[in-house]
């Protein structure tokens, strides 16, 4: 069974024709389907084919393990301002987003990890917990101007430290194509736009 649909007010030179469940876009001046049934097979079967190469798992890591077992890559540097809303986010509970790792070792409980995205929010807590910036232009603790890690209180200290970050870690095997694309794609930003 063939249902068509005029798509006049969306493109007027394409209609959308239903066979079953699937859906073809024709070119009216062609008289040709833009994308064929066997062409979409291709498609979602390319889909489902990458998609299960990219073989990860999601799990939360203290920031105090997070920072100690970096393996330190190239990264832009971001100024003080950026850094310290990453600590603002922290303070406040709001959770960082997810951080793309691949693991050097995945039968060690302290392994080592190589950042795919999100290294400059891991080098902003590994240099705000080293005392190598202090605070500035936070949106919501204004008071913070000038504070240091070490200025706070050991029960804080704890806080930031004990606080976790999600990290979603590749199989070690995934293609450089594929790491490549979620560096792109998962550029980090930070969460309290205000």
């Amino acid at each position: 069974m063939t249902y068509e649909f005029k798509m006049s007010e969306f493109d007027p030179e394409i209609d959308l024709k239903y066979i079953g469940y699937l859906a073809l876009a024709y070119d009216k001046k062609e008289g040709k389907p833009v994308s064929s049934p066997n062409d979409i097979l291709v498609i979602e079967q390319e889909i489902r084919d990458v998609s299960r190469r990219i073989n990860y798992r999601n799990t939360e890591i203290p920031i105090e393990n997070l920072v100690s077992n970096i393996i330190p890559g190239f990264t832009s540097e971001w100024g003080i301002e950026k850094k310290s809303r990453v600590i603002e986010d922290v303070l406040l509970g709001v959770p960082i987003n997810p951080i793309w790792v691949v693991s050097l070792d995945t039968y060690d409980e302290d392994r080592f990890i190589k950042i795919i995205t999100g290294e400059e929010v891991v080098m902003a807590l590994s240099d705000f917990i080293c005392n190598k910036f202090s605070l500035f232009g936070m949106k919501l603790i204004q008071s913070s101007k000038g504070v240091k890690y070490q200025d706070f209180s050991v029960q804080m200290q704890r806080k930031i430290t004990r606080s976790t970050v999600r990290l979603l870690e590749l199989n070690p095997r995934v293609e450089g194509k594929i790491l490549a694309y979620l560096r792109k794609s998962n550029a980090y930003g930070v969460n309290n736009a205000c």
